[in-house]
């Protein structure tokens, strides 16, 4: 039970320093002067592109080698999605009592006990901000990645060189940037708005064409059977447990959308509607996808050291045996990531920018302001911009920063995700509004007592390292990752935050 009942959440959202989306509640039309540039099959369109799904789990092909097999590979996906489904439930609730671009930042300000609120948003503002912020640099690295990957197969001669793939990165970027910026940011929504179709089209040729290509396929031994482990850890059940990250990252990106809360027309109806599609269309067309990879994967040795360190472009030239089809499926590929990477740059945007709003970054008062035409927050557009640039400078054309990334990604999201809905359960659940859009009910205590399970044992697993003995290559850096950013955030907490006083008020456009 609440200690105080409904009005101690009132008066948590009082104290809240985010000054829009809890009055949403009770006006969903009310946007604090945003527009409302999405709707419903575009704010679809950037959750399901942010995970790409059917395209993007082929990309962890590698895994299914040594590391467990594919028997591993598919069972793990089953398990992880269906956990992500859980999680995901968990904060559509949420989302639907307590619509805000700053999501668990906002969630933790309004739930959390009044002398620690403040700390709190600042701790999840800054994790969740980091999250998005790998995601977006591994969306954009992925691409340059892959795009050397496809020219290094169909021309042999060609020897890919790391600034290359950084000046691919860069220019991807670029034009994400360009097409963020006011007057033209119009064509975002409708870019995502396809972006649905395009990912479903796109996967049903390259699987059904991998169908007809691939031969001789896998036995059903092989794929639901066999297992396969060459990790050095003595236990299965272990390795098992470690191969949990495409699951995760395949159903994952489940806040996304909530961050344009301020751009959709009914943020508490139209965002958790997005949310829990977003991840039933990924679990659905993940399940057939990671089969036909499976199946059709002539020559599994291969994807241990694959052209361009990228195992699809591999897959394609092997079951393909034909450079012009590998080619277009290869573009489709790069065409759909590249939707996946205006979806989470664009949503880390307006996540950065709902931050800045409460001074939680150094020069918020710069970032936190909207452009005067569409409203956009063009100043953190730069920002985001030059960051993104600068991170590449540092890990771009490495597989393992691929892999940090994710990781470190995950290890941010997951643990901001898992403290709003520890601080839900110890609230209680009947501070939520009752007329909420989505109440989960007498099933709403299960599902958040499994969520946060769920996170605690996600955050434990992807810690580890897929091999032993570890060396740099294989090493796992999530952790130090989520390390660095807590060691960062604190400094400047102390350094400035901590020395600002009142949060920054809403910055109207000017």
């Amino acid at each position: 039970m609440a200690r105080n009942g409904s009005s101690d959440i009132e008066q948590g959202k009082a104290r809240s320093s985010y000054t829009s989306g809890a009055e949403d509640l009770k006006s969903p039309d009310q946007n604090g002067g945003q527009k409302h540039h999405f709707n419903l099959l575009s704010c679809l369109g950037m959750n399901f592109s942010i995970t790409c799904t059917p395209l993007t789990i082929g990309t962890y092909l590698s895994l299914s080698i040594g590391t467990g097999g594919a028997p591993f590979f598919f069972y793990d996906f089953i398990f992880s999605g269906t956990g992500q489904i859980i999680l995901c439930l968990a904060l559509a609730e949420l989302a639907s009592a307590l619509p805000h671009p700053s999501g668990p930042a906002h969630w933790a300000v309004v739930l959390g006990p009044k002398r620690a609120s403040r700390i709190l948003g600042y701790v999840l503002g800054w994790l969740t901000n980091a999250c998005w912020y790998f995601i977006s640099a591994a969306s954009f690295l992925m691409i340059a990645q892959i795009m050397q990957a496809m020219i290094a197969a169909a021309e042999p001669s060609y020897t890919p060189q790391m600034w290359h793939a950084y000046l691919l990165y860069s220019a991807f970027i670029i034009i994400a940037f360009l097409a963020n910026l006011p007057r033209v940011y119009k064509v975002v929504p409708w870019f995502l708005s396809g972006s649905v179709f395009v990912i479903i089209g796109t996967a049903l040729f390259i699987l059904i064409s991998l169908l007809a290509r691939a031969h001789p396929k896998q036995t059903a031994k092989a794929v639901f059977v066999e297992v396969v482990n060459e990790t050095g850890w003595d236990s299965d059940v272990v390795v098992f447990f470690l191969s949990i990250l495409p699951g995760i990252a395949a159903v994952g990106g489940l806040d996304s959308a909530l961050h344009m809360t301020e751009e959709v027309a009914y943020p508490s109806k139209q965002i958790p509607q997005v949310m829990i599609g977003s991840a039933l269309l990924s679990f659905i067309t993940g399940v057939p996808s990671i089969l036909i990879y499976l199946f059709c994967n002539t020559n599994p040795e291969a994807l241990l050291d694959p052209v361009g360190g990228q195992p699809l472009i591999q897959l394609f030239f092997d079951v393909y045996r034909s450079k012009a089809l590998s080619v277009v499926a290869s573009v489709g590929i790069i065409i759909g990531f590249y939707m996946s990477s205006m979806a989470a740059f664009t949503s880390w945007n307006r996540l950065y920018w709902s931050f800045s709003r409460d001074g939680g970054f150094p020069f918020s008062k710069f970032t936190a302001k909207l452009s005067s035409s569409d409203n956009i927050p063009i100043n953190a557009l730069y920002v985001n911009t030059v960051l993104l640039i600068g991170l590449g400078a540092v890990q771009i054309g490495s597989t393992t920063a691929l892999n940090a990334l994710l990781g470190g990604a995950s290890l941010c999201g997951k643990s901001s995700f898992g403290l709003c809905i520890v601080l839900l359960l110890w609230r209680g659940r009947d501070v939520l509004d009752e007329n909420r859009w989505l109440n989960l009910g007498r099933y709403g205590l299960v599902v958040d007592i499994v969520a946060v399970i769920w996170v605690a044992w996600m955050c434990i697993w992807i810690s580890f390292p897929l091999y032993i003995p570890v060396t740099a290559s294989s090493m796992n850096y999530a952790s130090i990752i989520f390390a660095g950013i807590v060691f960062i955030g604190t400094v400047y907490y102390f350094l400035g935050y901590r020395c600002l006083g009142e949060p920054i008020e809403h910055q109207e456009p000017k």
